[in-house]
């Protein structure tokens, strides 16, 4: 009965290219002679086959779902989903930079994903950038069962020590058995990587909120992590972004996101209008309007007798630095802990306080140039 499965799925199932390098590669995109669905070929080892038979009966959004397992001549093979995108790890590989929203939905994603592997006594065990595949209507896969397991109840550690080395919670090299907790830390990582692009060893988010979120994920004693996923979930989709236009943090529906315009994506890089505040946008829209009436007023002006172009352009930069002062300092005050911990007016206070600093140190700088240095 094997051998007419394997016989039938790999007649049904015809392999169009590798998916990987093609030495020794283990890996194909197959196509179904039945109804042309695209699917994947995938080898696998003795070990892993019974958990692919265990997750052909799952569903999830954030999982690409295992179509198949069968074996052949004493081989392993699972058939999986096709789901068109690319790795976070090829996005980080060509320098793209994920916004805040795109960062907090994709976490929030992931997290759901591992609450249903755990309720299902599942550890993956390798959450990276190079596992995680975003589709092309954006939702989140997480991909490559290669190490995964069931959970082991009372047992001291693992039999076999694998994992991506920075990914990796310590349990993994021998110091205990893994569990939820240890894809608790690889989560953390992933969650500092993409908002610093570092692991946490060599950086951190100045962010507190998330700087807290990554070192908790990343406690070398499991019990000082976060006890589940759910609980990390609930501290993810609690902080609001800040720094670009918020967006709200949905599960994956499988219907493709609107794409947005081309003004819309520059618009979320000019300052006062990154977070779509509309006190800060209509802030900003005075601020440009004036910034420009200044600098055609002051710059094409006549001169009067005694008076040099280089003092008009002083007195741009003279407004445009109160200006800009108040309208970017909570952009980086951000990164300050302190700053963080104060209430709404405490921080007014101190933006227009910065703002008039600036606006003092320059009329003394003026004032200085015009009195005293003649």
């Amino acid at each position: 009965m094997g051998n007419l499965k394997a016989e039938y799925l790999e007649q049904t199932y015809i392999d169009l290219a590798p998916l990987k390098d093609a030495e020794d590669c283990r890996t194909y995109l197959t196509r179904s002679q039945v109804d042309g669905s695209l699917a994947v070929r995938k080898e696998i080892c003795a070990l892993q086959y019974p958990l692919y038979q265990q997750l052909i009966d799952f569903s999830h959004p954030s999982l690409a779902r295992v179509l198949e397992t069968y074996t052949k001549d004493g081989r392993y093979f699972v058939l999986e989903e096709y789901v068109s995108g690319s790795t976070i790890g090829s996005y980080l590989k060509r320098g793209y930079h994920f916004q805040e929203h795109e960062i907090l939905s994709f976490i929030s994603q992931l997290c759901s994903a591992l609450s249903f592997l755990h309720a299902h006594n599942i550890i993956h065990r390798d959450v990276t950038p190079e596992n995680l595949l975003i589709s092309t209507d954006n939702v989140l896969k997480l991909i490559d069962f290669g190490i995964s397991r069931s959970k082991k109840e009372g047992q001291s550690q693992d039999t076999t020590i694998l994992g991506t080395v920075g990914y990796a919670a310590p349990e993994q090299f021998g110091f205990g058995q893994t569990d939820e907790r240890t894809d608790i830390y690889a989560t953390g990582v992933l969650l500092n990587v993409l908002l610093t692009g570092s692991l946490p060893k060599d950086d951190l988010p100045f962010d507190p909120r998330y700087r807290q979120i990554v070192l908790k994920c990343t406690s070398i004693s499991p019990a000082d992590r976060y006890s589940s996923v759910s609980e990390l979930k609930s501290q993810i989709m609690a902080i609001k972004p800040t720094r670009i236009y918020q967006a709200e943090i949905v599960e994956p529906s499988g219907k493709a996101p609107r794409k947005d315009s081309l003004i819309r994506r520059f618009f979320r890089h000019v300052p006062g209008f990154r977070t779509g505040n509309p006190g800060k946008m209509i802030v900003a829209i005075i601020g440009y309007f004036l910034m420009l009436l200044f600098v055609v007023v002051n710059g094409t002006r006549p001169l009067e007798p005694g008076d040099i172009r280089s003092e008009y352009w002083t007195i741009n930069y003279f407004f445009v630095g109160v200006w800009a002062a108040y309208v970017n300092l909570g952009n980086y005050c951000g990164h300050i802990e302190a700053y963080d911990k104060v209430g709404p007016l405490t921080r007014l206070l101190l933006r227009t306080a910065v703002a008039l600093a600036v606006f003092l140190t320059t009329g003394l700088l003026l004032y200085f140039e015009n009195y005293c240095l003649k």
